[in-house]
């Protein structure tokens, strides 16, 4: 993916890291993507990321998530949840 993707600029912060499925059995495997974020709130607390972005990630997207980001910046929201009417 990184090698794919590799058009992030470092230097400006921007990277796509990929983080291996917790290796849990039984009742507490990963529920969907919600649960994913949840048991692994750790990791966004210890990078203290100024926004977060949670995409489903079982997709490849190809979208300019750009105008979200300044809406949701504009807005001052806590979140802003997205979502496009499937017919």
């Amino acid at each position: 993916v990184n090698r794919a993707w590799g058009h992030f600029k470092k230097e400006l912060g921007e990277s796509v890291e990929i983080l291996p499925a917790s290796q849990r059995y039984g009742d507490e495997w990963y529920c969907g993507t919600a649960d994913a974020v949840f048991q692994n709130m750790d990791i966004i607390r210890h990078e203290l990321p100024k926004y977060v972005m949670i995409l489903s990630g079982d997709h490849v997207y190809r979208m300019d998530y750009g105008g979200l980001l300044a809406k949701h910046v504009e807005t001052g929201a806590d979140m802003t949840v997205c979502c496009i009417e499937v017919p």
